[in-house]
């Protein structure tokens, strides 16, 4: 005998099966051999299905009891998610779709719309997360991004490009939405090119491990730690100091060590160097050195990368040609991000009587 509740569901008529075999309703008359069975039930629109039934018939009775159960939210928006073929960690987070702080029928009414038709987008993939599209940044996507900033500018790509976007200026396209990282902030509108700044909110992304949509962030993403809850933004006891010490080494070389140390987390790191016009950098050394660094000869600045933040408290030293008693003076500037915006703490050494 098979009971199946509620009774709500009955009415979907043949509901399980024996060993994959023919659907069978709760009142249906058979007779079936002694043995080992597997009974599976059919899914129903709205309900959740029960799990299958390993069951030993040894007196010609079967008696089985199966109940089908309503779904919750989560479940609701996690169905609706893969009707609209969105991909996302294993994460509470990423059901705030509204990003309100709740899980609530808003989120679910979001992608029924999406559904329906009456919405373009529930959610926006950054141009960077295109393989695979998961709402986080491997160290390949990160490294894409960096070449479209070492290269000076960007254009639409042809089909044949994954992230739909060329380092080849020839010919320069704009038939594309600008790129996720070529974003609007102070002093600059998005141009094709993805400066330093923009390519520190690309680190900061990347290390926080995942993202999600938000209309308060400047680029319309949220950096968000992976399978945690979100790390508060209230930053007013964590510090950064950086000082710099610059020693002539030889009669034609001098060296500048940077000795920076903070607290707290940090998702994107780099310096900008602006060198005086007597000098030409050299090079540059230390176990926490740059994972690379761009320089401009013509304007005399350096731009100093790390994918990675270094440890809490680390130094590393660059070169440059000249003399103490005959440069001028180097203004460096060091960006930084944790979860909130650009963070800046300038940092300025006098090398000149």
């Amino acid at each position: 005998m098979m009971t199946i509740q509620p009774k709500e569901v009955l009415s979907d008529g043949e509901m399980w099966n024996l060993n994959g075999g023919k659907w069978r309703s709760d009142s249906m008359a058979f007779n079936i051999d002694n043995g080992d069975y597997i009974v599976s039930f059919k899914p129903i629109a709205g309900w959740n299905t029960p799990d299958s039934q390993k069951v030993r018939l040894s007196s010609n009775t079967l008696l089985i009891t199966a109940e089908y159960q309503p779904p919750n939210l989560k479940n609701l928006i996690e169905t609706l998610q893969v009707l609209c073929e969105i991909q996302h960690p294993d994460n509470q987070e990423y059901l705030d779709l509204n990003s309100d702080g709740k899980i609530n029928l808003s989120d679910a009414l979001m992608i029924v719309m999406k559904l329906s038709g009456k919405s373009n987008s529930i959610i926006k993939y950054h141009s960077a997360d295109y393989n695979p599209k998961d709402l986080k940044f491997n160290l390949s996507e990160l490294l894409r991004v960096a070449q479209l900033y070492n290269n000076n500018g960007n254009t639409c790509g042809n089909s044949g490009i994954e992230d739909g976007y060329s380092v080849d200026l020839n010919g320069h396209t704009t038939e594309c939405d600008y790129h996720s990282s070529d974003f609007a902030h102070k002093g600059k509108q998005p141009d094709w090119i993805i400066d330093s700044c923009e390519l520190s909110r690309m680190k900061q992304l990347h290390n926080a491990g995942c993202y999600k949509m938000s209309d308060t962030e400047e680029d319309g993403f949220m950096p968000v730690v992976c399978d945690q809850k979100p790390v508060s933004k209230n930053q007013e006891t964590e510090i950064l100091n950086a000082s710099q010490l610059v020693e002539q080494i030889d009669n034609k070389t001098l060296e500048i060590k940077n000795t920076i140390e903070y607290t707290g987390a940090i998702y994107s790191f780099m310096m900008k160097v602006q060198i005086p016009l007597e000098c030409y950098f050299l090079q540059y050394s230390g176990q926490y050195s740059p994972d690379f660094y761009k320089y401009n000869e013509a304007e005399k600045t350096l731009e100093f990368i790390w994918i990675k933040p270094p440890p809490q408290s680390f130094e590393f030293s660059y070169y440059l040609s000249g003399k103490k008693n005959n440069s001028g003076i180097i203004k460096s500037e060091i960006q930084y991000r944790r979860l909130g915006r650009l963070l800046i703490e300038l940092v300025k050494s006098i090398i000149s009587n």
